[in-house]
C-alpha cells in the first residue's frame, strides 16, 4: 500500500513528510553540530539554531504558607525564664510528630501504650526534663477532649503529614497538612495543631486570625489537588486549651470552590508583601 497517495488529511501529511522526500516541508532538522541545524521555511530560507543548549528558564519562587505568617506579640512564645518553658519550635516539632505518631490509633491503644509512645516519640528530641513531662500531659488532656473523640473514627482514616503543591502566577506554594480527612463525597477537612499559649476563647479567637493566610493557602491547595470536591474546612487544634480547661480549643472556617479566585488574589497579596518586607494582614 502507498502510504502518501492512499493518505488522507492529517494522515497524508505525515505519510508524506515521512516517506516523500522530494517534498518541501517545513522541518527542523536536529543533530550534534549546531552548525547543522536549520529551519527550512518554505521561501527555502535558512535560519542557523542552536538546539544544544538548554533554555535558561528563571527557577520559581517557593513559598510555604508558614513563610507568609505575622506572628503578633500575644502569639510569640515568651524566653525561658527559669520556669518551665513549653513553647518554641523545638517544642513545637516535638508534639506535632507525637502526636502524628498516634492521633490514628490512639482509640484502640491501652492507655498505657499510648503514654509509652509519646515519651518515645519526645524522647527523640532535645527537651528538657520537666517540658517533655508537661508534653505528655498535654498531648494526653488532648486525646481526651470531646473534638478528639468525636473525629475518632474520622482521624483513623486519615492522611497525616502529607505535602500538596501547587503553582500561581509563577509562584509555587508547597504546604505540609498536619492531617487530612475526606469527611464527605464532596468536603476534605484539614486540621493544624497549634502549641501556642491561649488563655481565654477569646484570646484563642485572636491567636487564630493570625494563620487566615495560612489556612486560605491550605484550603487552595487542597481544592487544587481534588477537583471533585467542592467544599475544605480548616481547623486549628491549640493543644494547650484541653489543658487549660477550656471547652472549646478549636477554631475552624469553611472555603468555598467559588471562592478560589478570592483566595488566589489574597495569597498573591500576601506573597507580594512578603517579598516587599511587608506584614501582610
Amino acid at each position: 500500500m502507498d502510504p502518501v497517495n492512499t493518505g488522507k488529511g492529517l494522515d497524508r501529511v505525515i505519510a508524506e513528510a515521512l516517506f516523500d522526500s522530494s517534498l518541501h516541508l517545513p522541518h527542523i532538522v536536529l543533530s550534534s553540530s549546531p552548525e547543522d541545524l536549520y529551519y527550512h521555511g518554505t521561501a527555502n530560507a535558512k535560519v542557523t539554531a542552536d538546539f544544544t543548549k538548554p533554555l535558561s528558564v528563571p527557577p520559581p519562587t517557593l513559598v510555604s504558607p508558614s513563610s507568609l505568617l505575622h506572628i503578633t506579640d500575644h502569639n510569640e512564645e515568651p524566653a525561658y525564664d527559669g520556669a518551665v518553658n513549653t513553647g518554641g519550635m523545638v517544642y513545637g516539632s516535638a508534639v506535632h510528630e507525637a502526636l502524628s505518631s498516634i492521633i490514628r490509633r490512639h482509640a484502640t491503644m491501652p492507655a498505657e501504650f499510648v503514654s509509652a509512645e509519646i515519651v518515645r516519640v519526645l524522647s527523640m528530641h532535645d527537651l528538657d526534663r520537666n517540658v517533655a513531662l508537661d508534653a505528655v500531659l498535654e498531648i494526653l488532656a488532648l486525646l481526651k477532649h470531646p473534638l478528639i473523640e468525636r473525629y475518632s473514627e474520622q482521624l483513623a482514616s486519615s492522611r497525616i503529614e502529607t505535602m500538596l503543591v501547587g503553582a500561581l502566577h509563577g509562584v509555587v506554594f508547597q504546604g505540609i497538612l498536619d492531617v487530612r480527612m475526606h469527611t464527605t463525597e464532596s468536603t476534605i477537612e484539614v486540621w493544624d495543631w497549634k502549641t501556642n499559649r491561649v488563655a481565654s476563647q477569646e484570646h484563642l479567637e485572636s491567636v487564630a486570625a493570625t494563620y487566615t493566610i495560612q489556612m486560605c493557602t491550605y484550603a487552595w491547595l487542597c481544592l487544587r489537588a481534588y477537583p471533585a470536591y467542592s467544599t475544605v474546612v480548616t481547623r486549628l487544634v491549640f493543644t494547650k486549651a484541653a489543658g487549660k480547661g477550656l471547652t472549646t480549643i478549636d477554631y475552624s472556617r469553611t472555603w468555598q470552590r467559588a471562592e478560589m479566585e478570592l483566595m488566589e488574589a489574597t495569597m498573591m497579596q500576601a506573597v507580594s508583601a512578603h517579598q516587599r518586607g511587608v506584614v501582610a494582614t
